[in-house]
């Protein structure tokens, strides 16, 4: 890779990465021979409770990961894809407007290979959900593709495990930001979990700023971000702040970190409670002018 297109990747998709996760995504772009400006290989961003910060994952496109079999020089094609209703009946084509597809299934074919190697993927283990637990506008619209894809993705990685060892397509992480199950639907910003304050002062928290995150994973850090969540509870819910039902306060934090994902507090990244503090502390200074 040239200075000229690191220096692209480092100001464009690169730009959240640090100094080592981007030598890391370099590295692997050098390694799979593919495309970042193509869009076949991309870093991907989650919050990580672990870490109280936002890791880098990488991704490949279902294109990046069909090319790398190609160049291989073992692909030999593909069977499939196959889709499935709850009758277990595997089709070639799914026509039902009516349900989603239970799963879809792959085959691919090596030179070397004298059986057609097959993967098959549940709808219900890789679909991307809303936050009312219903598919996202992809999944919904196009449930057989989107699975089809997922289906293909694993085959493709057990026929090319050296080529394609840890890497997986946009397809089959879409799951991995799904909102919790027990959480879904709304956050856990109660009364009862904000602290037993008459006025916003009383919580005594400095906030943090988007330059300066909570992220460090040490005892103090762990618990400013406690204290923080805390008092952002307590100026969305308390009536001294916004005084806001739980419904309302989470409607507020997913238009304020436009994120339609949010599960509770704890899935705030740093950047974002210290976003949602700013604005609500703006907010209620106009409401009591």
């Amino acid at each position: 890779m040239s200075d000229k297109d690191r220096a692209l990747l480092r100001k464009g998709l690169c730009a959240k990465c640090t100094a080592d996760d981007f030598e890391l995504f370099v590295e692997t772009c050098n390694k799979t021979g593919l495309d970042p400006f193509m869009r076949q290989i991309y870093p991907v961003f989650r919050p990580d409770r672990k870490a109280n910060c936002d890791v880098m994952q990488i991704q490949v496109s279902i294109d990046g990961m069909r090319l790398v079999a190609e160049r291989s020089g073992h692909y030999a094609g593909q069977v499939g894809p196959f889709w499935c209703g709850k009758d277990g009946s595997w089709k070639d084509v799914w026509l039902s407007d009516r349900e989603y597809p239970v799963a879809a299934k792959v085959g691919v074919m090596r030179h070397d290979f004298k059986e057609v190697l097959w993967a098959a993927a549940r709808f219900q283990s890789y679909v991307q959900t809303k936050f009312d637990g219903k598919p996202n506008q992809m999944w919904g619209k196009f449930p057989d593709v989107m699975i089809a894809k997922c289906a293909e993705a694993l085959a493709l990685r057990k026929a090319f495990p050296m080529e394609l060892s840890g890497l997986y397509s946009t397809e089959e992480m879409s799951q991995a930001d799904n909102p919790e199950t027990a959480n879904a639907g709304k956050l856990n910003v109660s009364p009862d979990t904000a602290p037993k304050t008459k006025s916003l002062e009383t919580a005594n928290v400095q906030e943090t700023s988007p330059q300066q995150p909570i992220g460090a994973d040490t005892r103090v850090n762990v618990e400013r971000r406690a204290r923080a969540i805390k008092a952002l509870t307590a100026m969305l819910i308390d009536e001294a702040g916004l005084g806001l039902k739980a419904a309302e306060a989470a409607d507020w934090i997913k238009r304020t970190v436009a994120r339609d994902d949010i599960t509770g507090m704890e899935s705030l990244t740093d950047v974002e409670i210290a976003r949602c503090m700013k604005t609500a502390k703006d907010a209620i200074s106009k409401k009591v002018a």
